[in-house]
């Protein structure tokens, strides 16, 4: 996908027609230069392992959301929210941590980073990102979104929060409200994740931090994301993707964008895959592509994947050299049937695909482990468990 002429680079947003064009010629070279390769391709499943199990440890009531995030210095992050008391949305929730120093082999203990009491509406996990320039470490998270209105909580007030770790998540600051960096972000109506934001490592917007969610209004429907051009210094919202029909309260069939996440491709391109949580079109996720760093995600670009039968729920990315991965539960109707699929052609088609877990499965988040191995870190069965699976790219 290098169609970027010296002309091209002198705007960092490419006209309709040229973005269209260099898709077309990115999807022609990848196939001749891989055919033979996918042919080989053949991921599997090496090691498995229980996170964290509901209601054994630590009493708590459910573990949802998780986040996989691999660091710099090699070792590997799993985050998720702990619900303390009920499986709920709106609950009082952590955010806990588990580390691999060994790529997934070992983990040692869990650690609490947040703790939001007993508020009924409280945390919402959120995202986690990596700023390679200063060597930090973000984890963002929401507070009271699922209350209309002013919350009541005596700890905080309703918005969205993030916090910094300067050595790989071994200590965190207390957590900041986003709005004091931007006090047009005060009680934003936004719910950052679940999933992990990026640093883009390539023009446009070359070092800008990126962290997407979603609205959860009814009427107001819309996927947005967070972006940071100082280091995290301050932060702002970009040009959403709104939900159709606008300012209506959706119904089954709408256009209803909902949990996302983005992955950064080799031309700078952002791909973002979005749970199309009324099944506008069909029962399948949508995808789209933003020019800009994120800024925007021009309609003309967005698509749905029909490949990708869906039940509404959130699914994750990894880029792994040339191949793109997608994880998600493959069922039209129900969460089941957790599968790795892969791609190579950057998401154009996605013909490739392993069953990981054929039972009740959810969440999911993906993460490079090295060139040969991924991490895949999902909720299975109802929500007993968060399992950890390893999984060699070509065996």
């Amino acid at each position: 996908m290098f169609c970027h002429s010296s002309k091209n680079r002198q705007s960092t947003k490419p006209t309709m027609e040229t973005a269209s064009r260099c898709i077309t010629i990115a999807t022609a070279v990848i196939l001749l230069c891989f055919m033979q390769g996918c042919l080989a391709l053949s991921p599997v499943v090496i090691s498995e392992q229980d996170l964290w199990i509901s209601k054994d440890q630590g009493e708590i009531s459910t573990y949802r959301t998780p986040i996989l995030l691999s660091l710099p210095n090699g070792d590997l992050l799993a985050f998720c929210a702990p619900r303390k008391y009920s499986g709920g949305d709106a609950s009082a929730k952590f955010i806990a941590m588990r580390r691999s120093s060994d790529g997934g082999v070992n983990w040692n203990a869990t650690r609490f980073i947040e703790d939001d009491y007993e508020v009924k509406d409280g945390l919402n996990l959120g995202a986690a990102l990596v700023d390679y320039d200063t060597n930090t470490t973000f984890v963002i998270f929401g507070y009271c979104q699922h209350t209309a209105g002013k919350c009541t909580s005596p700890y905080r007030p309703k918005g969205v929060y993030y916090k910094v770790s300067r050595d790989w998540g071994y200590s965190w600051s207390s957590a900041i409200n986003m709005a004091d960096t931007n006090p047009a972000l005060a009680g934003i109506d936004w719910s950052p994740g679940p999933g992990f934001g990026i640093q883009k490592q390539l023009a446009p917007n070359k070092g800008r931090l990126l962290a997407c969610g979603h609205v959860l209004n009814a009427y107001t429907r819309r996927l947005g994301c967070l972006y940071s051009d100082d280091h995290g210094k301050t932060w702002q919202l970009n040009n959403p993707i709104y939900g159709l029909p606008y300012n209506y309260a959706k119904k089954t069939g709408d256009f209803a964008p909902g949990e996302n996440q983005i992955v950064e491709l080799h031309n700078g391109t952002i791909l973002i895959t979005i749970r199309n949580e009324l099944f506008f079109h069909c029962h399948c996720r949508f995808q789209a592509l933003s020019f800009d760093g994120g800024e925007s995600f021009p309609v003309p670009f967005m698509s749905p994947k029909e490949s990708l039968i869906d039940p509404g729920v959130f699914a994750s990315l990894a880029l792994v050299g040339d191949v793109l991965f997608l994880s998600h539960p493959s069922n039209s109707q129900s969460r089941v049937n957790m599968t790795l699929h892969w791609s190579l052609d950057f998401g154009e088609t996605w013909p490739y695909a392993l069953q990981l877990y054929p039972n009740a499965a959810e969440y999911s988040s993906l993460a490079k482990i090295d060139d040969s191995h991924i991490g895949v870190l999902f909720e299975r069965d109802g929500y007993a468990s968060i399992d950890f699976y390893k999984v060699r790219i070509n065996s």
